[in-house]
């Protein structure tokens, strides 16, 4: 199964971000639990100048949204050249994915 993650947020009252990407459910779950478990600061640059902090991987997680996608759906996307647009938060390359434990 697939799902739809959007990410969205704001930098300092002056900007709305946004975005999403297409993965599959179980790629998902991993990196929700290694986020919702990681409890370092987190600065995601949305600028030359501009990062948004996070106090933990906990309240990023917050910024989310998941919606299971069908394979019809999917394919849409796909061929509509979808699957990744915008902004899509915090990655796992941001923070060290070396700290992460799942």
């Amino acid at each position: 199964m697939k799902v739809l993650v959007k990410w969205a947020d704001n930098w300092a009252d002056e900007m709305d971000l946004a975005g999403h990407f297409v993965t599959e459910k179980a790629e998902w779950d991993q990196i929700a639990k290694a986020l919702g478990n990681y409890t370092n600061e987190i600065n995601y640059c949305v600028g030359t100048n501009e990062d948004i902090d996070y106090a933990n991987g906990t309240e990023a997680l917050a910024q989310f949204t998941v919606t299971n996608i069908t394979e019809d759906e999917y394919d849409t996307l796909h061929k509509l050249s979808l699957l990744s647009q915008g902004f899509t938060g915090p990655n796992i390359e941001e923070f060290g994915e070396e700290s992460w434990d799942y």
